[in-house]
C-alpha cells in the first residue's frame, strides 16, 4: 500500500500563496498532522502563508474597507 502526503486542506484554504505555488513542494518531508484511514498523511505545509483577515465592523460585522480617509465612517454607518 502506497503512502500519499498532502497538505492539510484547511491550510490550503487560508493560504495567500495560492495552489500554483504548491506544485514543487516536497510534502513527504513535512511534519505529519493526521493520518487518514486510506493511509493519506495530512502534513503541515512549510510554505503556508496565512491570508490577512478581512476587516469587519465590530458593531454589525459588515465588511469594512482596507483604508478609511480621515473622518470617514464605515459604509454601514458605524
Amino acid at each position: 500500500m502506497s503512502v500519499h502526503h498532502q497538505p492539510k486542506g484547511s491550510m490550503c484554504m487560508s493560504c495567500s500563496n495560492g495552489s500554483a505555488a504548491c506544485g514543487q513542494r516536497d510534502f513527504g518531508s513535512m511534519p505529519v498532522i493526521q493520518v487518514y484511514s486510506d493511509c493519506v498523511k495530512a502534513v503541515k505545509c512549510s510554505g503556508h502563508r496565512a491570508s490577512a483577515p478581512a476587516r469587519r465592523c465590530i458593531s454589525c460585522d459588515a465588511a469594512a474597507p482596507a483604508q478609511l480617509e480621515e473622518g470617514q465612517g464605515l459604509p454601514c454607518g458605524h
